[in-house]
């Protein structure tokens, strides 16, 4: 009997130790993890609520016009207001938020809801973006009434010039999540602002510059106890090629019409001038109902129609048909070939736009007058599809200009497999026909036919168009500071110099006596071009083209300039305010550039000289019977 209780006292001792073993072991696993291996974790945790967080967000880079001094975009400093609730005497929310609700213009339920949903206290929480500075002026003089309430500025973007600009620069917008999972690794972070379009967006990581942050070291009340900053890296500045008055000029001679614009200097590559009309404001993304109306809107101006609408040709097209049966010696370009108005083809009567006919006509007669005759003729019978597709593409039509600017499309050159690939059916003479005339399937951009335009200016070669002409750091312009952009060759040709010049002969002969004699009124400086009009469904409308250059002859090739206007058909408008306004725009243009003025005082000049198609010129905003002063030029008048 004492055997056994000595045996169960002993084993409740062993019990006991085992107990006490296992607590000192899970303590001391517990502990382990706790400190080995979760201690970073905690650690992290611990530098979180001792650690408050700001980033700094960095300036953007300048955007200048071509004269390195006028700013088209640049920064204006914007304002957040935010509360921390931990530093917030006790009972005095209500107070605050109170007197803080009519500065803010938000209503007391609304600032509580944003505080609600916050549980950090240590954390500052956003009460309002993009406040004004004479709200911020309000709450710092409130400042000992307001505990917690504090305020930050951040860098917004600013365009200063409305207008058609607003397609060259682009826009400015918080990064979205599928563009952060794309960028992460290129240190965009959420609320990163990007660019969206434009130049804002295909030199982004030029402009953007990088954040930087504050970091305040808090004890458990609040207190700062410590403050590490990394200041932000403003952005390099950009300057473009863009020329203010020349823009400004495009705009004025397009008018209220539906089309656009370009100029750009052949020697270069540079463009002057870019415009698309009708164009949006940064003011339309500000209201929903606003936005919805724009995107609606049957013109659609968010679209750059320079580089993102395609059109056929038309007549502008036929200096390809040209270049290919020069090119290939397929025909005599002094041979000529009689136009009576139409030609009959298989089966079917193709017409040329003059009913009458031209008679005899030889190439330069044919690119003067817009012979369709000729080039239906020379198309089929002596050049074929294959050529003349074979040198739309040596001339870059169906490839990306490469431009500096997101968006560009390719436009489309057709070809027999395509067709049948495509439709079934086999190509026919016709289909010959058509785009030896620049209609049909092919299909252009405003910028591809510039280019175009200038390779035969320069006797085949092409450089590629740009809107960039100097990277630079805004706060240091020295050499050593800058990158000068060079012209960069597109394409070249290397088709013999007597070819262009030919051509280049019947662009002039179309503004002396043929299809453009009646538009070119300028007055200071000889012109060359082509025209073109593309049939649009109805016999009464048309796409209206007109690419040019000017000054035909020239010791400086610098000097140069390719004007191409193309104004889109509007069947609802008055047919005279719109078919064939591409020429007279040019020539607006034109005139303006080359006499030195702005579009008002072309205007007044033309209204002085009685152009006859001054009256359909929009009239000058600030337009004065008294202001008529026109400076008289000692040039004689073109044609």
């Amino acid at each position: 009997m004492a055997q056994s209780k000595i045996d169960i006292t002993e084993l409740r001792y062993w019990i006991y130790i085992v107990i006490l073993a296992l607590f000192f072991l899970i303590w001391f696993v517990k502990l382990f993890s706790l400190q080995i291996l979760q201690g970073a974790t905690y650690a992290s945790e611990a530098v979180q609520i001792t650690e408050r967080k700001e980033r700094l967000s960095a300036k953007r880079g300048l955007i200048y016009y071509n004269d390195d001094r006028t700013p088209i975009v640049n920064n204006i400093d914007i304002f957040t207001v935010y509360l921390t609730p931990a530093h917030v005497p006790e009972g005095q929310l209500a107070k605050i938020l109170d007197l803080l609700s009519p500065i803010l213009d938000m209503s007391q339920g609304k600032l509580e809801g944003k505080i609600a949903a916050r549980k950090n206290l240590l954390q500052p929480i956003e009460l309002k973006d993009d406040v004004h500075i004479d709200v911020i002026k309000q709450i710092a003089e409130r400042r000992e009434r307001l505990p917690g309430i504090s305020y930050t500025s951040h860098p917004e973007r600013n365009l200063i010039d409305e207008g058609s600009i607003i397609h060259i620069v682009g826009y400015v917008g918080k990064i979205s999540d599928y563009e952060l999972e794309v960028l992460y690794n290129d240190q965009y972070q959420k609320d990163t602002s990007i660019g969206k379009t434009g130049i804002e967006q295909y030199y982004d990581t030029i402009l953007r510059g990088y954040d930087g942050s504050r970091i305040q070291i808090v004890d458990a009340k609040g207190n700062m106890l410590d403050e590490r900053i990394d200041p932000p890296k403003t952005g390099l500045s950009l300057t473009l090629s863009v020329d203010r008055k020349i823009q400004k000029l495009a705009e004025d001679a397009l008018g209220d019409r539906v089309g656009s614009a370009i100029v750009l200097r052949p020697a270069t590559g540079e463009i002057l001038a870019m415009v698309s009309t009708p164009w949006y404001k940064l003011s339309d993304f500000d209201s929903s109902k606003r936005f919805q109306e724009v995107i609606n809107d049957p013109r659609t101006p968010l679209i750059n129609r320079t580089i993102q609408s395609q059109y056929p040709p038309a007549s502008t097209f036929k200096l390809v048909t040209a270049t290919a049966m020069l090119g290939e010696r397929s025909f005599s370009p002094t041979e000529y070939i009689f136009d009576p108005g139409y030609w009959r083809l298989g089966n079917r009567l193709f017409r040329c736009w003059l009913r009458g006919g031209h008679g005899n006509e030889n190439l330069v007669d044919a690119i003067a007058d817009s012979c369709n005759v000729y080039f239906g003729v020379v198309g089929v019978r002596y050049v074929g599809e294959e050529n003349i597709t074979k040198y739309a593409r040596k001339y870059g039509f169906g490839q990306l200009t490469e431009v500096d600017l997101p968006g560009e499309v390719n436009g489309f050159v057709p070809s027999q497999e395509w067709k049948y690939r495509t439709y079934n059916q086999i190509w026919t003479q016709g289909d010959t026909l058509n785009i030896s005339i620049g209609q049909g399937f092919m299909l252009v951009t405003p910028l591809q036919v510039a280019v175009y335009t200038s390779a035969i200016v320069n006797k085949g070669l092409a450089y590629k168009p740009s809107l960039l002409k100097k990277i630079h750091n805004e706060y240091s312009r020295e050499d050593g500071d800058s990158s000068i952009s060079e012209p960069e060759i597109l394409y070249d040709m290397q088709l013999d110099a007597g070819i262009f010049e030919q051509i280049m002969y019947g662009m002039r002969q179309t503004v002396v006596h043929g299809t453009a004699r009646g538009s070119v009124y300028n007055g200071v400086v000889d012109v060359a071009a082509k025209t073109g009009t593309a049939e649009i469904g109805l016999s009464t409308n048309w796409h209206s083209w007109f690419t040019s250059f000017g000054p035909y002859e020239t010791d400086d090739p610098l000097k140069r300039v390719v004007v191409v206007t193309q104004v889109e058909a509007d069947p609802t408008a008055p047919k005279e305010n719109y078919n064939w306004w591409a020429p007279r725009a040019a020539d607006i243009i034109f005139r303006g550039i080359f006499a030195d003025e702005n579009y008002e005082e072309v205007w007044l000049n033309y209204k002085k000289r009685k152009v006859w198609y001054h009256p359909l010129m929009k009239v000058p905003e600030n337009y004065r019977e008294e202001q008529e002063v026109v400076a008289e030029t000692t040039k004689p008048e073109s044609l």
